[in-house]
């Protein structure tokens, strides 16, 4: 790992003004001109507070001080930083390999990690990189990642966000799982010849990237195979791994004799980033968690099951029943329900029509089995995340409302739905 400490404390804005670069102030922290190197008006961009850049063209990634003169004079990382701090002795490592090197190795996190990956400053790559190609450069994608993360919020992400509004999710669950937006991805079968527009979806192994999974905002068409079309394209490693870490509580190891806070929670496990993310959106404020395999392929795997065990309740919801009972079994799940139960609506569908939270509700119930003890406790966290501000929808209230006249609880008059009711 590269010691990038000499370093950080140079603005690239500086660098930028002393090469008679002009920029206008956009914002807070946040500069605009053209582009020292391609010309282009309006692409070059500096922000974090002049620490950061990129320019939408010719360096579509994030840079940093040392990043800007590797660019702008084409020479390597330990020059750069001659060239910045005029010592010789800096400990760094050349980040441009002379071909993508094979990928990292994932750490020691074996379930995908609760923290975001710490990405190094990304120099240019020595030539193309090919977007299908077999292995995963974590610095190279990780810049793409930052890319795609700050575009999202930008006049050029439009078409990113309302696809996700579209799809029902608010700011507040892209940016938990740190969605992004790339305008340009290779459609599978192309050889990168033909692009389309994506929401950019990070995996995690123990905290740092491990692939990076691009949902088309739009069904594409493979070049080689017509009469097939694609939703989604993939960069990197996804096997042994869930999706949905940035969005559990992170509770640490548990001490000896101590039994885990996650027996009082519900987890659910489920197939698909996007419905993953619709659950946890309605529901991660009444202690329930969510994980995803990614696809139905995916097994679960010992590791898996053993964080799993940690909680009082694990629910899975797979499309197809062979797929469900099949991920009951590796989970030791006590309770599983498939999409064509459903009515052939999944969690985004579900999300969007509003009956998502409800149909939780209802399978949180089922897996109680009738104990007295444990409904009552998912009743208090329905009730508790309302008092919190968690919006609950109607279809939700009827079924706690049966839920709790079952209980002989009073949720009318009540304490405990005190700003709930609506």
């Amino acid at each position: 790992m590269q010691d990038d400490s000499e370093v950080k404390g140079y603005k690239v804005l500086d660098l930028a003004e002393r090469d008679g670069v002009t920029l206008r102030k956009e914002g807070p922290g946040e500069w605009a001109g053209p582009c020292p190197l391609c010309g282009g008006d309006d692409r070059f961009h500096v922000t974090k507070g002049g620490y950061q850049f990129f320019c939408r063209t010719c360096h579509p990634h994030w840079g940093d001080a040392a990043g800007y003169i590797m660019w702008r004079r084409n020479v390597s990382y330990p020059e750069a930083v001659r060239a910045l701090t005029g010592k010789d002795t800096v400990t760094v490592t050349d980040t441009r390999p002379a071909s993508p090197p094979a990928a990292p190795s994932a750490g020691s996190g074996k379930w995908g990690g609760l923290s975001s990956a710490r990405v190094a400053p990304v120099a240019p790559s020595a030539g193309p990189v090919e977007d299908e190609g077999p292995t995963f450069d974590a610095d190279y994608y990780g810049g793409k990642l930052q890319t795609a993360q700050a575009l999202l919020s930008t006049p050029e992400g439009q078409a990113g966000r309302d696809y996700l509004t579209g799809r029902g999710f608010t700011a507040q669950t892209w940016e938990r799982f740190g969605f992004g937006f790339d305008p340009s991805v290779a459609v599978p079968g192309s050889s990168g010849q033909n692009r389309a527009p994506a929401i950019a979806i990070p995996w995690y192994r123990g905290g740092a990237l491990s692939a990076i999974r691009y949902r088309f905002l739009t069904p594409q068409t493979r070049a080689d195979r017509p009469d097939k079309t694609v939703k989604q394209t993939s960069r990197g490693s996804f096997m042994g791994i869930v999706w949905g870490g940035r969005g559990l509580p992170g509770f640490g190891p548990v001490p000896a004799g101590h039994t885990p806070i996650e027996r009082l929670r519900t987890l659910i496990v489920c197939e698909g980033e996007l419905n993953a993310a619709s659950i946890w959106q309605v529901a991660h404020e009444a202690a329930v968690d969510v994980v995803s395999l990614g696809s139905e392929s995916q097994s679960i795997t010992p590791d898996m099951r053993g964080f799993f065990a940690r909680y009082g309740a694990v629910l899975v919801w797979m499309d197809k029943p062979t797929i469900r009972d099949a991920r009951i079994a590796e989970a030791g799940a006590i309770l599983g329900i498939a999409t064509e139960q459903t009515g052939g609506l999944d969690a985004n569908d579900r999300l969007q029509d509003g009956t998502l939270q409800a149909l939780i509700v209802s399978m949180q119930y089922q897996a109680s089995g009738g104990d007295v003890d444990r409904l009552h406790g998912i009743a208090w966290d329905w009730f508790d995340a309302g008092r919190a501000g968690m919006e609950i929808r109607p279809y939700t209230l009827d079924h706690l409302r049966k839920m709790a006249f079952k209980l002989d609880m009073d949720i009318e008059t009540g304490a405990a739905w005190e700003g709930v009711t609506r």
